[in-house]
């Protein structure tokens, strides 16, 4: 299910892609050749993934329980994306798959949490509120769509049978449409047909609903008037227990049903918010609010009473959901873990979808927490493992105790949440924006360096450096004014990945470089670092990607050349694969460099996950063996992991993303010994134009940046940059000599060495008839210039862009 959920994200990203440019020009042979490669290799790896995370769940040594739907009825703080699931719990347990109510968006969130739907065993039901049942249709339909294959139990008091009735007859042409379509060994009608299971119960009583392989779940009697019949269950398996509540007030039966438990899932509400609300609304005269306001204190537990409760039952993890009302971070603290913590001091976790709680069944399974503090006593961090790092959830808070962070993660994969200062959820990108210290250091000088290797060994596919690694440290090093310098290790044209371009994994960087004529030029024609001394330079940076594996590590002149930078304390940086440059290079007493210094770079298990193991260097192995002090983080998703390391003059980073911060500590170096200062900004006066961050390129754009990279040959020409009209528009030039014997007569530049031939008119705010002059770049499909360029076009037809921008008047 993983799977189909990934693909779809990567086709939708791509569909974007092409949308934001001109359906009239079609994509490169790079592009079409290289991107159902990469599509291919993210399907292998998510397949391989899914199948972890499933083998990991049904383990039969440990019961997890996640709650896959946290919200109540009323509005989530989160914002629409980001929203949480309505009632929705999954229990894992002895192989089986329970799972208990299925509210608005359990089936999206179930989707996302890459649970193994053909695997679902049972649904129960606790109460027929919406809420938590109103995508049972979806829970049934899509299991099924994704290979269930057996007959589906479903649990819930009297009228469960009439609800499932009216869901088989709702959804009877979807499942005729599929079955249809993709035939019936393949979609089987037999195994959509669902089994209800009615529970008829007694105030107070209790009854075993469903046994299997020694899993137990009963049901037991709740209070939620005037909801009539309303459950809650109980599953215990091996010794263990865990209880979910559903809606309820405090009853003698759930305390009952609760002794002992290890986790108890429950509902909760601040009864004197809301009947602070309830007054607000009487107060102004919202007589709806009022009366739903105070209608629902009728039918919940109250945070004491829960508590209480807890505290008598000798529950060990309480996990609340469904609370009302809602807020943040720091007001959820304060409006339910305090109360509840005065009477019960067992662990209390806040909800959101996909927490979860591990309990080991297997007194070989070893489950610990691991807890760090600051100085002032407020907890840091908090790190659960189970069998070492296999399974397990990690949070840390700012120091004031708002939540910072939660990840949740499995055999080296998983989710990460994380939250500004004032609880707000931070979605994950996998190009962040840096948004720390600027650096104006207009003086200093920059060399970024790069591999020159092209193709992956024997395997022939196109490689080099991977985009972002040298185009994020570019523009932050030209952003503060440096003068920057492209070299690699033999010179000439540098090689880049092609992946780097593709939808989902271009970079605003990339978009940026693909439009930037001084810096493709660069790129094209870099310089060989033999030629080049670097300790004429304030920092030097090591891009990574696959290329980089076979060569800056084996390359004796780059060993020397760190060498006399390092023993000038010149700033180093590296990123990626970048790190394995400093292999070969020697510290001030002529041992290894990286020998006792804490460096990081991408890990092994990251170059397992991504599948290119052919290279013949991984950093990892390699850095460790020379004796470096290899860190890395490895607690999420492994591929996205990030990690930065500053050792002296040396930072490093785990991986592309970590291009901006590595940079910025780079310069952060550069300012302290030179005396640069931090200002919010710095006017660039180089050859590269500015480009504003929101500015979006065309796919006409990228492509005609791609088809500058594809020039074979590294000298500039005319045809290289902008395609050049009859006239002489487009043409390359230095000076207007260059530009004679053509109509388009005069050169404009952008403060570069090139310009571009156009015509007096343009240049004059007029134009000779039959031209006429237009400054909206978006029009034309072959312009590649991210803001307003102007042109003096024959008239009626699409002409060129010129590269400076001219006021002049479109007809």
């Amino acid at each position: 299910m993983k799977n189909l959920f990934i693909v779809l994200c990567i086709f939708f990203n791509f569909v974007t892609f092409i949308e934001a440019g001109s359906e009239s020009v079609p994509l490169t042979e790079t592009t079409q050749g290289q991107f159902p490669n990469l599509l291919e290799a993210m399907m292998i790896s998510n397949r391989n993934m899914g199948e972890e995370i499933r083998n990991d769940l049904l383990n039969p040594n440990k019961i997890t329980v996640v709650v896959c739907g946290s919200n109540s009825p009323f509005p989530s703080v989160s914002d629409a994306e980001n929203t949480p699931a309505q009632a929705c719990t999954a229990v894992f347990v002895n192989g089986q798959f329970l799972l208990f109510d299925a509210g608005d968006g359990a089936e999206r969130s179930l989707e996302r949490l890459n649970f193994p739907m053909s695997d679902l065993s049972a649904v129960f039901i606790t109460h027929f509120h919406n809420d938590h049942f109103a995508d049972l249709g979806e829970v049934i339909d899509r299991s099924w769509t994704f290979e269930r294959r057996h007959k589906l139990s479903v649990y819930g008091g009297v009228g469960i049978t009439q609800i499932i009735n009216g869901i088989k007859s709702s959804y009877e042409f979807d499942y005729a449409y599929r079955n249809e379509h993709h035939g019936k060994d393949f979609l089987p009608l037999e195994y959509v047909d669902v089994i209800p299971y009615p529970i008829e119960i007694g105030d107070g009583e209790s009854i075993v609903v469903y046994e299997k392989e020694g899993v137990v779940v009963t049901a037991f009697d709740v209070n939620h008037p005037p909801v009539e019949p309303a459950l809650g269950f109980t599953v215990t398996f091996g010794g263990k227990k865990i209880v979910i509540s559903g809606d309820t007030t405090f009853t003698e039966t759930l305390l009952q049903q609760s002794k002992d438990a290890d986790v108890l899932v429950s509902d909760a509400m601040n009864k004197e918010m809301v009947a602070q609300m309830e007054a607000i609304s009487s107060k102004n005269g919202w007589s709806y609010n009022e009366t739903i306001f105070h209608d629902i204190q009728e039918y919940h537990i109250g945070v004491n009473e829960l508590g209480q409760l807890a505290h008598s039952a000798g529950v060990k993890t309480l996990l609340l959901m469904h609370m009302i009302p809602s807020g943040n971070p720091n007001q959820m603290q304060t409006s339910f873990v305090d109360p509840i913590s005065k009477y019960f001091d067992g662990e209390i976790i806040i909800a959101h979808d996909g927490s979860r709680v591990t309990i080991p069944t297997n007194p070989s399974y070893q489950y610990e927490i691991v807890k760090d503090y600051y100085k002032s006593g407020a907890l840091r961090s908090e790190v659960s493992y189970v069998n070492g790092i296999k399974d397990g959830i990690s949070r840390t808070w700012y120091e004031n105790g708002t939540l910072k962070n939660e990840t949740a993660w499995i055999m080296g994969s998983g989710r990460a949440k994380n939250y500004n200062e004032n609880g707000i959820f931070i979605p994950f990108v996998i190009h962040p924006e840096y948004t720390g210290k600027e650096y104006c250091l207009k003086k200093a000088r920059a060399l970024i360096i790069t591999t020159s290797v092209s193709t992956l060994g024997e395997d022939g596919a196109a490689t080099g450096v991977f985009a972002s690694e040298m185009t994020t440290p570019y523009y932050e090093f030209f952003d503060a004014g440096m003068d920057v310098d492209i070299a690699s290790i033999e010179g000439g044209k540098i090689p880049i990945d092609p992946m780097s371009f593709a939808p989902g994994l271009i970079s605003s960087y990339d978009q940026r470089y693909l439009a930037d004529e001084v810096f493709l030029k660069k790129t094209n024609n870099s310089l060989k670092i033999d030629n080049i001394d670097f300790t004429d330079y304030d920092i030097v940076f090591l891009s990574g990607g696959w290329g980089a594996a076979y060569d800056l590590g084996f390359s004796e002149v780059l060993g020397k050349k760190i060498t006399a930078a390092y023993r000038e304390s010149i700033p180093l940086g590296a990123v990626c694969h970048g790190s394995l440059g400093f292999l070969r290079a020697k510290d001030k007493n002529g041992n290894p460099l990286v020998t006792g210094k804490r460096i990081t770079g991408v890990t092994d298990k990251q170059v397992r996950e991504l599948g290119i193991e052919i290279t013949p260097q991984h950093p990892e192995t390699e850095l460790k063996a020379a004796g470096a002090i290899y860190e890395s983080n490895t607690a999420t998703l492994d591929i996205l992991a990030n990690y930065i390391v500053a050792d002296g003059i040396i930072i490093t980073g785990q991986n592309q993303n970590a291009g901006a911060e590595v940079a910025h500590e780079l310069m952060a170096l550069v300012a302290g010994n030179q005396g640069y200062t931090s200002i919010d900004n710095c006017n660039q006066s180089s050859s590269s134009f500015d480009f504003d961050n929101d500015q979006k390129l065309s796919l006409g754009d990228i492509i005609h940046g791609l088809k500058i990279l594809s020039t074979q040959d590294n000298t500039p020409s005319d045809s290289q940059l902008l395609p050049v009209t009859p006239d002489g528009t487009g043409k390359q030039c230095k000076t207007d000599n260059d530009c004679s014997g053509n109509i388009a007569n005069k050169c404009l530049k952008n403060g570069g060495e090139f310009g571009f031939c156009t015509h007096e008119g343009c240049k004059a705010n007029e134009c000779q008839e039959p031209y006429v002059c237009c400054h909206d770049c978006s029009n034309f499909v072959s312009s590649m210039l991210p803001f307003e360029g102007s042109a003096c076009l024959p008239g009626g037809q699409v002409g060129q862009l010129t590269a400076s921008p001219v006021s002049c008047t479109c007809d």
